[in-house]
């Protein structure tokens, strides 16, 4: 699989971030590895996701 141009992996990490910010997740260990350490922004936004179901809706 080809890697995604450098502006786009930024582009993604800088929407995960701002997804992070809107639910609330900053806060939460793992979090901010999880969005500096992306590859692949909708692996990384599933992850979001479970961690976000995992503290506020369990």
């Amino acid at each position: 699989m080809a890697q995604p141009y450098i502006e786009s992996r930024r582009a993604a990490k800088r929407e995960l971030a701002i997804l992070a910010k809107d639910f609330e997740l900053l806060h939460i260990p793992g979090v901010k590895e999880l969005i500096e350490t992306a590859t692949d922004y909708h692996k990384a936004h599933n992850k979001l996701m479970a961690i976000y179901n995992r503290e506020y809706l369990s």
